[in-house]
């Protein structure tokens, strides 16, 4: 072999290994989140399960509702609740109007807003680099938690949110 058929047989090596690394890169499955603030903390939620980002506009109060439930609201004709997820996972804030957008969730029949402090953005998270949860949580908060990033940010589980009896109020009088 010539030396410029070595070199045209190396040239061809690399190029089928970096062909096989962007393969399997694409390959890595994503986890598509929003995410948000509550309070100074950042969470995310799978995407799939958010119809929508509102503008916080109006919350009508009603009485006789847990105190999770801040109120109800109209969304083009769509009767809301709205949850204050701060309640479920013990976030205290210093200022109480922090509140200026609302994550709509949707899963089958099941739909609410969650208020939250500020959005920050989609962000697609590889799934191999979300952790367990801190073995340290317990109860309503663990129930809600789908993971954390090494950043420190907190997956909520979207499904769980939507199919868990703590937001189901019935009126047992």
């Amino acid at each position: 072999m010539t030396n410029s058929e070595q070199k045209q047989n190396v040239l061809k090596q690399r190029a089928q290994k970096l062909a096989q690394k962007t393969a399997s890169v694409s390959q890595i499955e994503q986890l598509q989140v929003i995410v948000f603030y509550l309070g100074s903390e950042k969470y995310a939620i799978e995407t799939s399960y958010i119809r929508e980002v509102y503008p916080l506009k109006e919350i009508t109060s009603l009485p006789g509702l847990p105190s999770f439930v801040k109120g109800i609201m109209n969304v083009r004709r769509r009767i809301l609740s709205v949850i204050d997820l701060k309640y479920f996972l013990d976030i205290t804030t210093e200022n109480k109007e922090l509140a200026t957008k609302v994550l709509i969730l949707e899963y089958k029949t099941m739909e609410f807003a969650i208020l939250t402090d500020g959005i920050e953005g989609i962000r697609a998270i590889p799934v191999p680099e979300i952790q367990n949860t801190l073995p340290t949580l317990t109860g309503v908060k663990q129930e809600f938690l789908k993971g954390l990033t090494v950043d420190q940010l907190v997956i909520l589980d979207g499904k769980r949110l939507l199919e868990s009896q703590h937001f189901i109020i019935q009126d047992n009088t």
